[in-house]
């Protein structure tokens, strides 16, 4: 046998092999490779720690039989509006007065209420799943754009550690979670569109995210400006695709609800005004306190750190929605009956920032055989995002209804039995409901 035939029988193979050996030995000594391994190791589990306690705080409040804020239980009677068929947006009654929210919220809850029946359950799952469906997505995002897996993970980390910050409403019986979940899928998907059929599905995400909550309007311009840089024919395809459905929308909601639907949406929030009063202590609890790594690394990608100038469409895109991201939230804060949980998309978008700034830090060019230079970097990347976690911890069981909350709603549901019949329960809906279905 021809040894010279055997050795060049499979060159497939021999040039895979070669190939590796060039990776391996492009990816540096032994030491180097074992340290930003540990490195990303660390800044995994780092993450992943905030994740976790989000996760179990919310497995135990998923199914609590009342009310955890003011406005679950009307949530709930939106669905059942929503169940029965009739129409949301009305001239306001005792019986029903709808919320200043798009309604599609209500009808993606109203589908597994089908199934797991009217209440508070059904709703919660959805913002639970939302949620996590928020960090994953979060994630992808900057992996895409950094390559960094163990940077996506932080990303994902530091807006679930923002939990507590925003008021504990990520799992809640509400629209938010759902909204940023549509918002970050429309975006994520418009990175990686080339296609007009990809891009008419971008368009008909955002306008699911209008019909979600109304920061979904400015929040529609960053993917927009985005595609078409990349490509004005699939700019113009996402514009007209997201215009036409929101049309439809309007259209069938606004025949359907002899223009109600525009009094509660746009008409009522209106009128709030703005607390100027506001702005500087907010500035400072929200952005410039506990939170500042996170403010600073979104200062940094609008001022470009870490994107070099073939990637400047990218830059454009991220740092446009960092700062519609944040302002867009910020200033609804500021008006009059505005409530923290309207800045969870600000700390998404904030999170996006910190993830992408990590990933570029963990890939900066280094001296390769200078121990400072391979590892400094890298640890103080981990040492900030190990602070800005630690900065917002909190304790879980603060965040559960104790035994004594139960309790007392039960015994609430005890006192009205002995009240004259029928009851109008004024403070909440949702007692009205549940006091029928526990014989009052």
């Amino acid at each position: 046998m021809n040894p010279t035939a055997s050795k060049s029988a499979n060159p497939r193979s021999s040039s895979r092999a070669a190939r590796c050996a060039r990776w391996f030995i492009a990816r540096g000594p032994l030491w180097q490779r074992l340290i930003r391994s540990a490195i990303s190791l660390g800044i995994v589990l780092i993450s992943v720690m905030p994740i976790a306690r989000f996760i179990g705080v919310a497995l135990q409040r998923l199914n609590y039989p009342f009310e955890l804020e003011w406005i679950e239980g009307g949530s709930v009677g939106h669905i059942q509006v929503a169940m029965s068929g009739h129409q949301l947006y009305r001239e306001p009654s005792f019986d029903f007065t709808p919320f200043i929210y798009p309604p599609l919220y209500y009808y993606v809850s109203a589908l597994p209420s089908y199934v797991l029946g009217l209440g508070l359950l059904a709703p919660r799952l959805v913002s639970f799943a939302s949620i996590l469906g928020c960090f994953a997505l979060l994630a992808r995002w900057v992996r895409d754009e950094t390559g960094d897996t163990a940077a996506g993970f932080a990303a994902a980390g530091l807006l679930a550690a923002v939990y507590q910050l925003t008021g504990l409403w990520m799992d809640l019986a509400r629209v938010d979670s759902l909204f940023l979940f549509i918002t970050l899928s429309a975006n994520v998907l418009a990175r990686s569109t080339h296609t007009v059929r990809r891009a008419a599905l971008v368009g008909a995400l955002l306008t699911a995210s209008c019909f979600t909550k109304q920061l979904g309007i400015p929040l529609a311009l960053p993917a927009l400006v985005f595609l078409t840089l990349r490509s004005f024919r699939l700019g113009v395809v996402a514009t007209l695709s997201a215009g036409a459905t929101a049309a439809l929308g309007a259209l069938v909601f606004g025949l359907s609800s002899h223009g109600w639907i525009f009094y509660y949406l746009f008409q009522l929030p209106a009128h709030h005004e703005v607390e100027w009063s506001r702005l500087l202590p907010s500035m400072q609890t929200y952005f410039l306190g506990v939170t500042l790594p996170l403010t600073v690394a979104g200062l940094a990608l609008l001022c470009g750190f870490g994107f070099p100038g073939k990637n400047w469409k990218e830059w454009i895109y991220s740092a446009l929605f960092v700062f519609v991201g944040v302002t867009s939230s910020y200033l609804p804060y500021l008006k009059s009956g505005g409530y923290v949980n309207g800045l969870i998309p600000a700390y998404a978008a904030l999170s996006l920032a910190a993830g992408i700034q990590l990933g570029n830090l963990r890939r900066r060019k280094r001296e390769p055989t200078a121990m400072l230079g391979v590892v400094g970097p890298a640890v103080f990347t981990a040492l900030l995002l190990a602070y800005q976690c630690a900065a917002l911890a909190y304790d879980p069981n603060a965040a559960l209804p104790t035994p004594a909350d139960l309790a007392a709603n039960e015994q609430a549901l005890q006192r009205m039995k002995k009240l004259p019949q029928p009851l109008f329960v004024t403070a909440s809906a949702h007692w009205n409901r549940i006091s029928q279905e526990h014989g009052v």
